[in-house]
């Protein structure tokens, strides 16, 4: 690498390089010969002030980490897509290792070279007892609720398709020459421009559309499922069944999650537990089935789940037992347990 290669290397790492440095750098990335020269020099520098081994299977390893990082910083806006990378890496670089940073800028560089040549999706997760808000490419707000995950594609080109797993909330961005539809359970809702809720818990056994505003088409493959729903209408389909049922009302007691509260209004216990279940990330047990259709009335904010479940006993003939979670054999905590029984 010459003596001006060096320099712009530097300065890149340092985050105070030029428009030269940086074309420079990219230059060095551009083909495999030049990118294995790159690296066996700075590994040359890495072994020189470091007296520790890296091993082949340990580069490999952390280099899989911070490709990670790189796949997740997908931006719409080129600008903001380098100032992302650039702050992530000079935060890996200080964490790992700068092998590391030399190998997945080497990838990130030939990822934006095929970008445009090919679909590139991107998921975001949203861990248990979460919540999340981001902006797809399109401008539509989205939230997605505990334990979900979103898919779709880096940049939408004629269709905008999302792939949900869990809970989401989406305020879509008109386009009529673009229908917007999301994919859950094997149902299908499309929008052109409205705000709507999609529930689809693998582990409930339904999927649950509803809608705010607007309009939207529920449809299933293989079956004579063709809805188009109006504002505070909710579309439940029962999985198992096959069927589905419209009802009318306020919906945003199955939107309110999105704003921190969990509004119950005559809810069965079964879909209450559920609720918490996925709010408080507890596995919560109904141990006697006739309990599954007691309803249950209340609003809940920012309240912890032994107060919810002191209340629920308050306002319903039932006890509760909280079980602390454990670590298993394999040393991973499980969930915190709930089992709720008739009161004697």
């Amino acid at each position: 690498m010459t003596e001006k290669s060096h320099n712009a290397f530097d300065n890149f790492l340092k985050n105070s390089y030029s428009k030269a440095d940086y074309q420079k750098v990219v230059g060095l990335f551009e083909s495999e010969e030049d990118f294995r020269r790159l690296k066996g020099t700075l590994e040359e520098v890495w072994n020189t002030e470091d007296e520790s081994f890296l091993s082949d299977e340990d580069y490999k390893n952390l280099s899989l980490r911070v490709r990670e990082k790189i796949v997740s910083i997908k931006s719409r806006e080129d600008s903001m897509f380098r100032k992302r990378f650039f702050r992530t890496f000079s935060r890996v670089a200080a964490v790992l290792l700068i092998p590391l940073l030399i190998f997945s800028t080497y990838f990130f560089v030939q990822w934006r070279q095929q970008a445009d040549n090919r679909d590139v999706f991107v998921e975001v997760h949203c861990p248990p007892g979460t919540r999340t808000k981001f902006n797809l490419p399109d401008g539509t707000v989205a939230w997605l609720n505990s334990s979900s995950s979103l898919k779709y594609q880096a940049k939408f080109k004629k269709s905008r398709y999302v792939e949900l797993v869990g809970e989401a909330w989406f305020e879509v961005k008109k386009d009529k020459h673009a229908p917007f539809v999301v994919k859950a359970e094997g149902i299908e809702v499309e929008a052109l421009g409205t705000q709507f809720n999609v529930m689809a818990y693998a582990a409930c056994g339904r999927v649950e559309v509803s809608l705010e505003e607007g309009s939207v088409k529920v449809t299933k493959a293989g079956s004579t499922l063709n809805e188009i729903l109006k504002p505070d209408q909710r579309l439940v389909h029962d999985s198992k069944k096959n069927t589905a049922a419209v009802f009318s009302g306020d919906t945003y007691y199955f939107t309110s999650w999105k704003d921190g509260y969990l509004v119950f209004r005559n809810t069965p216990l079964s879909e209450v537990a559920q609720r918490l279940g996925h709010w408080y990330n507890t596995e919560i047990i109904l141990e006697d089935k006739a309990l599954e259709k007691i309803p249950f009335r209340a609003t809940f904010k920012n309240e912890p789940l032994e107060r919810v479940l002191s209340l629920l006993a308050m306002s319903t003939p039932i006890t509760y037992q909280i079980i602390e979670p454990k670590t298993n054999k394999n040393g991973i905590y499980e969930k915190q347990k709930v089992i709720i029984r008739y009161k004697n």
